[in-house]
């Protein structure tokens, strides 16, 4: 059993940790996955600003030739909102072909379930993708 299998509830950010694992486990021959971070910190008196507010949790690559195509992922637990500047990213992307996928965790489902959906999901969006 995985650490997974025990979880009752998880925080959007480890549901993000879990679902890239998996995501990477399960399609490890057709793409990578990986975290975006998007931090605000001091370093001595500036501040460093790294990423783009709104950017989407996972992003990664579909293998394919000539070149791998880039694609963009938003993971939202139940109640989590959508900031304006997501919803402007998720736009951003729309505009310039960036393939996008928006998931969303449902009430009533486990970690596990939730996991389990998403990365299902996630598997029929990418056989769409190799289809592009």
């Amino acid at each position: 059993m995985s650490e997974l299998d025990h979880l009752k509830k998880a925080t959007e950010t480890e549901l993000r940790r879990f679902y890239t694992a998996e995501c990477t486990k399960r399609f490890a021959d057709i793409s990578r996955f990986f975290i975006r971070n998007i931090i605000t910190t001091q370093i001595g008196e500036d501040w460093v600003r790294a990423g783009i507010g709104g950017q989407a949790d996972v992003w990664g690559h579909l293998f394919r030739k000539p070149y791998p195509m880039e694609f963009e992922i938003e993971l939202k637990n139940v109640k989590t909102p959508d900031r304006d500047d997501q919803i402007k990213w998720r736009a951003y992307c729309d505009q310039r072909g960036v393939p996008y996928l928006y998931l969303r965790a449902k009430a009533g489902e486990t970690p596990k379930q939730i996991i389990d959906t998403w990365a299902t999901a996630t598997g029929v969006w990418l056989e769409g993708l190799k289809l592009r």
